[in-house]
């Protein structure tokens, strides 16, 4: 429902792709990739949205690609206290397994809790029922990271109402929009 929205919008919303985000973990050279080509075909900056753990990927993005995104905006993102057990237990393996087999920049998981070098906007719900809404916030600079709150549950986040409009108008509002 979300990039129907967008596109109808007219953006040019891109699907990453890859089916349902398993938290493989070669998912994130093929988005490091990805944005280096949405970047360089179009020469605009990229806003990403990511929902849940691909509001992870979405943050580490926002990261290593700075200079190439102009916002990134996660859909109950649980990004602050990842190494915490919690619903999202799959969440807390993945993290695990990250840590214990991947040669790339284990760092960047503590590195989660840090504010991200480009405007955020995060959305977060008290009743999502997967993830500690908690965890799902910025809680720095609220000039360039705002959080939002809804209502609704995790499941629902890309259809829901309260996300669609804010979001839409935040994007609307970004000021380097000369066209989408």
């Amino acid at each position: 429902m979300l990039r129907r929205l967008l596109k109808r919008s007219g953006y040019e919303a891109i699907d990453w792709g890859l089916g349902r985000n398993y938290a493989n973990l070669n998912d994130l050279d093929v988005l490091d990739k990805m944005v280096e080509d949405i970047f360089n075909r179009t020469g605009k900056k990229v806003t990403i949205i990511g929902w849940s753990l691909g509001g992870i990927y979405a943050r580490r993005l926002g990261v290593i690609h700075s200079s190439k995104i102009r916002r990134v905006i996660t859909l109950g993102s649980p990004y602050r206290h990842l190494d915490t057990p919690n619903y999202a237990t799959w969440l807390f393996e993945f993290i695990q397994r990250f840590r214990r087999n991947s040669n790339a920049e284990p760092s960047w998981i503590a590195e989660l809790n840090r504010p991200i070098p480009v405007p955020s906007v995060a959305f977060y719900s008290k009743m999502d029922g997967i993830v500690p809404w908690e965890a799902c916030m910025d809680m720095e600079d609220p000039t360039e990271h705002r959080n939002i709150e809804v209502q609704g549950s995790h499941l629902g986040l890309g259809m829901n109402k309260d996300v669609l409009q804010p979001l839409m108008e935040i994007l609307e509002s970004d000021q380097d929009i000369t066209s989408r």
